[in-house]
């Protein structure tokens, strides 16, 4: 950009993926009503060109956390998570609850972990977790689908975390 300024670009095509264009829309739309108070990166400019929503943001330097997470690292993040909610408490914004626009979609891990302290049969959670650890593995060797690159890396580390919960499980029938 000029005078060397750097942004993040991130843009999505309803080809690759029709979903992702609408959650890209609607972030724009809520990135741009936030608070300059608010600690996160500022929305430069969203266009659509051919069919392509494409958003640009301040850069701000950083790394992935590790995987598996760091209790530094998480403790950074949750501190975050602290400030966002202390400066957006009450919401400034009109905008769904993510319980409410994604429902049941993030709650495997959850469930997994509920229906062990429930005290539910062994065997069928030993089963479920073997069965998700193996999607997770499999799907990370497979190409990334059109659109959504970075995917295979987090299957990847999902499986990375399943394998050593499931050998933990297996105990001696691991081998």
């Amino acid at each position: 950009m000029a005078g060397g300024r750097r942004a993040f670009v991130k843009a999505a095509d309803p080809e690759g993926n029709s979903e992702t264009v609408e959650i890209y829309r609607a972030e724009a739309r809520i990135a741009a009503a936030l608070p300059h108070t608010a600690p996160v990166p500022r929305l430069i400019t969203t266009f659509e060109q051919d069919g392509w929503v494409v958003l640009l943001f301040e850069h701000v330097d950083g790394r992935l956390p590790a995987e598996p997470w760091r209790p530094d690292e998480l403790a950074r993040v949750l501190a975050m998570v602290n400030d966002l909610s202390a400066t957006l408490t009450p919401c400034p914004i009109e905008a769904p609850a993510v319980a409410d626009r994604y429902g049941d979609m993030f709650q495997g891990w959850r469930r997994l972990v509920a229906a062990r302290d429930a005290e539910a049969d062994p065997d069928a959670v030993t089963a479920v977790l073997a069965a998700m650890a193996g999607y997770f593995v499999r799907q990370a060797r497979q190409p990334a689908p059109p659109g959504l690159p970075t995917l295979r890396a987090f299957q990847g580390a999902q499986g990375r975390t399943a394998l050593p919960w499931l050998r933990s499980r297996l105990g001696e029938r691991w081998s």
